[in-house]
């Protein structure tokens, strides 16, 4: 009996534990053509044609770094005393609380929507050459990290549509991604996909209208091998 009783005390200070230690700051979430968060008098947009939580982000940034504190809950047409459906976090790395970050606090029936909030009065552009600072290739496991910024701005010149659409190209090919940074929010980053085929030089990207193009010749020779030297040549790929 004495220990039934003493673990009932136990479970009960940890709940009431919880229960202090668990946000109460609850902040109208706007849903519906636009997706806006307030929190203390500042209001943040969700736009999913700039930043997305997962899925395919062609052309667009996706949230690739890591939740901080949770400064609250939020959540549509709350009672008095209810909290919302959402923990809104922090962004780790971001001091200014320029972006926050939505998640669901409870077991959720169908998608688990996510939101990644931008402040209203600090506009974010898809990405773009004066953004970008440093591309990431990797293939088959292998990684080359790229910091020219004149040719980031090509391949950015290339995927917003300025290169020739590519044909497919029969025999051997293999995929690659190339990871872009942004320059000022690391935690920012967007993807372009593609083929390749080392043994013809011949590569090409998927652009976010889904169509196969050419990649730029500077881009193609990196991908295809010529500026990894004897590390194609070694057949380790």
């Amino acid at each position: 009996m004495r220990r039934a009783l003493g673990g009932l005390i136990v479970l009960g200070m940890l709940l009431a534990g919880c229960a202090a230690s668990s946000p109460t700051a609850c902040y109208p979430l706007e849903t519906g053509a636009v997706t806006a968060l307030t929190v203390e008098g500042v209001r943040y947009l969700a736009d999913e044609d700039v930043v997305l939580t997962a899925g395919d982000t062609l052309g667009r940034w996706r949230f690739a770094g890591e939740t901080g504190e949770v400064i609250g809950t939020c959540g549509r047409d709350l009672e008095p005393g209810e909290s919302g459906g959402w923990d809104v976090c922090e962004v780790v790395g971001d001091g200014e609380h320029r972006f926050l970050f939505a998640r669901p606090n409870r077991f959720v029936f169908g998608s688990y929507v996510q939101y990644f909030f931008v402040r209203e009065d600090m506009p974010l552009a898809p990405p773009e050459a004066e953004t970008v600072s440093r591309v990431v290739l990797t293939v088959e496991g292998r990684e080359e990290e790229i910091n020219n910024g004149d040719l980031i701005a090509v391949l950015l010149k290339a995927y917003a549509g300025g290169a020739e659409q590519a044909e497919p190209v029969r025999g051997e090919a293999a995929g690659f991604t190339l990871t872009l940074y942004h320059r000022d929010y690391p935690f920012l980053a967007a993807e372009i996909r593609g083929r390749w085929s080392g043994s013809t030089g011949w590569a090409c990207f998927f652009g976010a209208d889904r169509e196969r193009y050419e990649l730029p010749a500077a881009w193609a020779a990196i991908v295809a091998g010529e500026a990894w030297g004897e590390l194609w040549e070694s057949g380790d790929f």
